[in-house]
């Protein structure tokens, strides 16, 4: 199992590609993304989302899970949508794409629907 964030470190940033059309993969993107707040909030590290309709702040506090899961419903895929402007060093971002779009060395990991979460 692959760790976005090291013990006392500063989090994760998710960061979610929205160039694709909406459908399945655009919503198993999402699913992915909730997954992975899901399982920083459960270990009591911080995270943020990071997507080109905006930015939930990094915390780690009570209702940072529901920030991120309430911006990740609204969530708009579009064909030809700018990737999120990664937020934080490489290493603390890992992008979530529908699509096969990746930017090399802008963030540390990239995952897509049919992958397994790390």
């Amino acid at each position: 199992m692959r760790e976005y964030e090291h013990e006392g470190g500063p989090g994760v940033w998710i960061c979610l590609d929205l160039d694709h059309p909406p459908g399945d993969r655009a919503e198993e993107a999402v699913e992915i993304a909730a997954a992975l707040a899901a399982r920083a909030h459960g270990a009591k590290r911080p995270f943020g989302l990071a997507t080109p309709q905006g930015t939930v702040p990094a915390g780690a506090g009570p209702g940072q899970l529901d920030a991120v899961l309430e911006a990740l419903a609204r969530v708009d895929f579009r064909p030809g949508t700018a990737l999120p402007t990664a937020p934080a060093p490489p290493q603390q971002c890992v992008l979530v794409s529908a699509g096969e779009r990746s930017s090399p060395g802008a963030f540390g990991d990239v995952l897509t629907p049919g992958e397994e979460v790390p």
